[in-house]
């Protein structure tokens, strides 16, 4: 009786080794694949880094220019220009006398 659960025990398990076999090798071949994307994606986020340095460095005289513009002096120097090109190119008698409209 011994033998014969020996003996059937030994044929599941043989019946079961291609399968076991099968998987063992799908395993693998999916563990391969996975250390092979892992390559890709760290790749992929190497090189997202740099070209994130890369567009930080070239953004930045836009930005010290956004900056420079946005100065309240720039600003004022901006207006008295249209006030002056204002004046220049109206009729010499449609000019109000200076002094008189700055009360």
């Amino acid at each position: 009786m011994l033998i014969a659960a020996a003996a059937l025990a030994l044929v599941g398990l043989l019946l079961s080794l291609p399968r076991v076999l099968r998987v063992r090798r799908r395993a693998r071949a999916l563990s391969r694949a996975l250390a092979i994307h892992r390559a890709e994606i760290a790749a992929l986020l190497e090189e997202q880094a740099r070209l994130r340095e890369h567009a930080g460095r070239s953004g930045e005289p836009l930005h010290r220019l956004i900056r420079l513009l946005r100065h309240p002096l720039v600003g004022a120097l901006w207006a008295s220009h249209r006030i002056r090109r204002r004046r220049s190119r109206l009729p010499p008698a449609a000019l109000p006398p200076p002094g008189a409209g700055s009360r």
